[in-house]
């Protein structure tokens, strides 16, 4: 086997340069600064987040904080790269278990097509920009378990205690309420 002849400087020079091209690959998408925390960002904030509260209602509360992480990394995967396919109005979502990632992205996505049908869409950067943050807050906020439910619980705590949000689960075999009677109606509008 031939001798490497390579100098100290250039062999170091070489394993500096895997040792970032590794880093890269493993660098986390969270943004830890303030610059997407603008007044006219806080909605679209507010909207994903009611997002992942709707799923963590949805799944009995055991949705979990890397599960979370993990969908908004796909996310942003998928708006960087353009490949986020639209959504069909008709389709049903069912939260599947081991698809609960998927099942997340399209929570966020169901908010988001609602709130933009009334105000302007902001950029795509934008967007992504409001998710690494939200990356940025899990990753501040997770513990450092793997069952850890901890930035979960503060966002739910957070939306019904300051903001006075309220969900709950209702099973999929309950009836509707019956609708009002015609006279009781017509009084319950004068009134």
């Amino acid at each position: 086997m031939a001798k490497d002849r390579r100098t100290r400087d250039q062999k170091r020079k070489v394993q500096l340069a895997k040792r970032k091209q590794r880093s890269r690959q493993l660098a986390s998408l969270a943004y830890m600064g303030r610059k997407y925390q603008t007044d006219e960002l806080v909605p679209i904030w507010l909207e994903t987040e009611l997002g992942i509260f709707e799923t963590f209602v949805i799944t009995d509360r055991k949705l979990l904080d890397h599960t979370v992480a993990a969908a908004i990394e796909k996310l942003i995967m998928q708006l960087r790269t353009g490949t986020l396919s639209s959504p069909s109005d008709d389709a049903e979502l069912e939260c599947e278990v081991g698809r609960e990632e998927d099942f997340l992205i399209d929570m966020i996505r169901l908010r988001w097509e609602e709130y933009f049908d009334e105000t302007p869409r902001p950029t795509t950067d934008k967007l992504i920009g409001v998710l690494r943050s939200i990356l940025g807050s899990i990753k501040r906020m997770q513990s450092s378990g793997f069952r850890s439910q901890r930035y979960l619980r503060h966002i739910s705590e957070f939306l019904s205690k300051k903001l006075g949000v309220s969900m709950t689960r209702v099973p999929a075999d309950t009836l509707p309420l019956p609708e009002p009677k015609k006279e009781r109606r017509m009084l319950l509008e004068r009134n």
